[in-house]
């Protein structure tokens, strides 16, 4: 006879490291305390192809050790959230976002002389795992999930609002270098939602489609006996 503990044991075990997250936070903090890498991998206004790879390293750029505490910490806990959730889903947001952040700023923000943090894919692992909960509360119809990300998507709308209107960040004291880009949270949020969303509808197009093929084999083997 199985007990709780026993069932919960197990699936604790069936759980794999979320060594993605880790290696990527890991990263930020080396590169913030190695010399001379945040002006290296920054995004700048004026950097061209032959400093592409800075649209990718300036996500792992932070400002200060509390710009690196508040994004990292965050990054941290949302990509362990959305790893568990499933690594395909997961990588493909992660890199997707990485890209389309600081290509969105060179065009919507050309204004921008630099951009560094994790915060824009905090936004994109936000909106993905806010997909996944409210997805998951529909289909058992346990409504405490998505009344939580109604709430936290509220805060998130009010936060973004709030740099809009003052410039000011609300968790990390704004510097010469560190200033809030609403512009990349935006972004970000609706790569991850929209990433999210497709992750779903491809989920359920392969249900449909093994379902198809399975009534089809069925009716092949009833016919040819």
């Amino acid at each position: 006879m199985k007990t709780k503990l026993d069932k919960r044991t197990k699936k604790v075990a069936g759980r794999r490291w979320p060594c993605a997250s880790l290696l990527l936070t890991v990263a930020a903090v080396l590169a913030y305390f190695a010399p001379g890498v945040s002006q290296a991998w920054a995004y700048e206004r004026g950097s061209g192809l032959s400093e592409a790879w800075r649209y990718i390293t300036c996500h792992w750029v932070h400002w200060s050790g509390e710009h690196l505490m508040w994004s990292g910490g965050v990054f941290l806990v949302l990509s362990v959230a959305a790893e568990d959730i499933g690594r395909r889903l997961y990588g493909t947001c992660v890199f997707i976002s990485t890209l389309l952040i600081p290509m969105g700023l060179r065009l919507g923000s050309p204004e921008l002389a630099t951009y560094g943090g994790l915060s824009g894919i905090d936004s994109a692992l936000f909106g993905l795992l806010a997909v996944s909960i409210v997805r998951d509360s529909i289909a058992a119809r346990k409504w405490t999930g998505a009344i939580v990300v109604g709430l936290l998507s509220a805060g998130f709308t009010a936060k973004i609002g709030f740099e809009i209107a003052t410039g000011g960040a609300v968790f990390v004291n704004s510097t010469t270098n560190m200033v809030p880009v609403p512009l990349a949270h935006i972004i970000g949020v609706a790569t991850g939602v929209v990433i999210g969303l497709a992750g779903e509808i491809h989920d359920r197009f392969s249900r449909s489609s093994k379902a198809c093929l399975d009534r089809c084999l069925c009716a092949y083997s009833v016919s040819v006996r």
